[in-house]
């Protein structure tokens, strides 16, 4: 008599909670129009300009663009995007410090 098959059971899922709250988790958000936003990463090395990339799982998804540790190449980006900017977003960005992260 043959041994009868194990059942087969899928792995645990493992929850992506802690990496959704370290997403989330940003302490700086500076919405540039509609689809685009300037987040803090969670350690305050970089800033990241996101773009918004639909719904998932019923909130925004925001999918990452580029990353600067410099106002200036954060500036500089920001203007190629053709994509119009309040005065109070202009202000703001020129407000951050010139380099996030320490160093130079």
């Amino acid at each position: 008599m043959m041994p009868r098959p194990k059942k087969y059971t899928p792995p645990a899922r493992r929850s992506n909670a802690n990496t959704r709250n370290r997403r989330n988790d940003a302490r700086f958000v500076l919405p540039i129009g509609d689809k685009l936003r300037v987040i803090e990463c969670p350690k305050k090395l970089q800033w990241i300009v996101q773009k918004r990339a639909g719904l998932r799982h019923g909130t925004a998804r925001w999918d990452n663009l580029k990353y600067f540790r410099t106002r200036t190449g954060l500036i500089a980006f920001v203007r190629t995007l053709k994509v119009e900017i309040h005065i109070s977003t202009r202000e703001a960005l020129l407000r951050l410090p010139e380099h996030l992260g320490g160093g130079t």
